[in-house]
């Protein structure tokens, strides 16, 4: 899709959802840092970190963020983390992002989009703006992704990691034969398309591209937009690349 951008502070309602397990205290806050710092009206979204480790110690870096962003004026983040009971399917991050959702809920405000973004993904200070329009736009459109593109990305890149097939062409090619999908970061996603196909659904892994065909097989459309707005980590070694494409598969 061609670049779009919404404008002033008429803006519509968004929850951001940030999911983690027990990764770097440092990296989550990386992440939630720029989902706060939004150049997006302060009043009209709201930032989730759903902690599935239950890890004291970013619940103490949200509350020391939060001190800081409350004297500056700006988004603060909410903290929340599930109970997994045993031997009781939990579903991992379709199950983080579910409970975020019901949470959400629980305080009387319903936003009108959600959106979510990896534990690594840093996103553009403009990544609602930039995405918003798109929905605003097509009153049919579910899901609009934008293009994700790695930061520690090794010189020469022989491996591939840095997707450009994927996060190119092959998606302007998607996008205009309608077989996008979401791509489970970066994403800005109708909360009432989302609610008319259950939630989330209740798989162990690939939660995102199943969310993209319930979405598609329920006649909502899915798009990608040009736009690079979000910043990711590659695997550090070898052996975490093929694990990550394993898990792809």
């Amino acid at each position: 899709r061609a670049p779009a951008r919404l404008l002033g502070d008429f803006a519509p309602t968004i929850d951001v959802f940030v999911t983690s397990c027990g990764e770097d205290v440092d990296l989550i806050m990386d992440t939630l840092a720029a989902a706060a710092s939004q150049d997006y009206p302060p009043h009209r979204y709201r930032v989730f970190a759903l902690d599935d480790a239950q890890d004291r110690a970013l619940a103490r870096a949200v509350a020391s963020f939060n001190s800081r962003q409350a004297k500056a004026g700006t988004a603060h983040v909410t903290y929340l983390s599930r109970e997994k009971i045993p031997g009781k399917p939990h579903y991992f991050k379709a199950g983080n992002l579910q409970f975020g959702i019901s949470e959400s809920r629980k305080t009387g405000l319903t936003s009108e989009f959600v959106a979510g973004l990896d534990v690594d993904a840093i996103a553009e200070p403009d990544w609602l703006r930039r995405t918003v329009p798109h929905l605003i736009l097509d009153g049919n459109l579910a899901l609009i992704n934008p293009v994700q593109a790695p930061y520690n990305l090794p010189e020469n890149d022989v491996l591939g990691q840095g997707l450009a097939a994927s996060g190119g062409w092959l998606d302007d090619l998607r996008d205009n034969m309608g077989l996008s999908s979401c791509y489970g970061s970066g994403y800005v996603m109708r909360r009432s398309a989302l609610d008319s196909i259950g939630g989330w659904p209740r798989v162990s892994v690939g939660e995102d591209i199943m969310c993209g065909f319930l979405l598609t097989g329920n006649g909502w459309g899915i798009a990608a937009c040009s736009d690079v707005l979000q910043h990711d980590l590659t695997p550090g070694s070898l052996d975490a690349l093929v694990k990550q494409r394993m898990r792809w598969v």
